[in-house]
């Protein structure tokens, strides 16, 4: 390693701080997209390893992230689709729930409906309206398809371009710092690491589990069409804020509308526990704690509180930037089990 190259003069360091601060200006509705990116290649470069040694490293950077953008986009479409096979059950429940209320805001006025609904709005008339609102939302969505194609294109290359020579720009700015400098980013680097490991593998193993489990539960409640509901539960476990919750708080609404109070009391004994509190509340923190070594409730705490200031985004910096504090402690209290940094 080169570890005589100097630049920590001032006026360089300078230098090289408002080229970073300037291009991260330049293009901050953009890096969303590149840290996504990163923490997409930082998981993956392992397979990227394993596929370099049977095939050349750009073709495999390709193959895997074809396959990665792959799998993204046939998740979303075969999700609209369920939805799409789906709308008019979709809106017979809809229409069930505002007819159920409605009825019972007749038999509360005691005859005086037409007095009541001077100041209550048509609810069905409503629900279409939503219904409307959400084609117009959707139609709109097209004039914004040009910055979505290049997000995408960013992210595609962005990604190819981490996985084949992410490793590399690591490894020569790790040339360049002070020895202990290297091996106490190294350090912070593999808690990193580890992190997004289990940030992602916990995920998509949380959403598979709750997936499994909603085929029993939607069976036992008795409403039909669970491979339906099933599908919708794994693929809203998958979106970090919403998760299965808005499944379980939907069918919650229809029960109490229909007047079913056994499946709404099934659905909060036991779905809400079963699908909802116990995998994300529960599951979620202890596993992403044990694979990154991180205190459960610590990890609990980057999680919501990541996304709560973040929002989607604080999905993974907000474990991340835990883990790196820690790290931090860890280097300053603990010494010794770095390697070089105590020396």
């Amino acid at each position: 390693m080169n570890r005589n190259l100097n630049i920590t003069d001032r006026p360089t360091l300078l230098l090289i701080l408002g080229v970073i601060i300037m291009v991260v200006a330049a293009f901050s509705s953009l890096l969303d997209v590149v840290v996504v990116a990163a923490s997409f290649a930082v998981v993956l470069i392992p397979l990227h390893r394993l596929l370099s040694q049977y095939i050349r490293p750009a073709f495999s950077s390709l193959v895997i992230t074809i396959g990665v953008v792959g799998a993204i986009l046939g998740s979303l479409w075969f999700t609209l689709v369920v939805l799409y096979r789906n709308t008019d059950y979709i809106i017979k429940l809809f229409s069930a729930i505002f007819d159920g209320f409605s009825r019972r805001v007749e038999v509360q006025a005691g005859g005086k409906l037409d007095a009541v609904l001077v100041f209550l709005p048509d609810l069905k008339e409503i629900t279409l309206g939503m219904v409307k609102w959400l084609e117009d939302v959707l139609v709109g969505y097209i004039t914004v398809v040009p910055m979505m194609i290049i997000k995408i294109l960013i992210l595609v290359l962005s990604l190819y371009l981490l996985i084949l020579g992410g490793e590399k720009v690591i490894s020569k700015l790790g040339e360049i710092l002070p020895i202990k400098v290297a091996n106490a980013a190294s350090y912070m680097g593999r808690a990193v690491v580890d992190t997004l490991y289990s940030i992602y593998v916990v995920h998509v193993a949380i959403a598979l589990v709750v997936f499994l489990l909603s085929f029993p539960f939607f069976t036992f409640l008795g409403y039909g069409h669970v491979l339906f509901f099933s599908i919708m539960t794994g693929v809203f476990a998958l979106i970090p804020i919403f998760g299965p919750v808005m499944v379980i708080a939907f069918l919650a609404v229809y029960a109490l509308a229909i007047g079913d109070y056994r499946g709404l009391a099934i659905i909060l004994v036991v779905g809400w526990p079963l699908l909802c509190a116990i995998p994300d509340w529960g599951m979620r923190p202890v596993l992403m704690g044990r694979h990154a070594s991180i205190n459960a409730v610590l990890m609990f705490i980057a999680f919501f509180g990541g996304i709560a200031v973040m929002g989607l985004l604080g999905f993974i910096l907000g474990p991340v930037f835990i883990t790196l504090l820690i790290s931090a402690y860890n280097l300053l209290t603990d010494r010794p089990q770095v390697e070089g940094v105590g020396e």
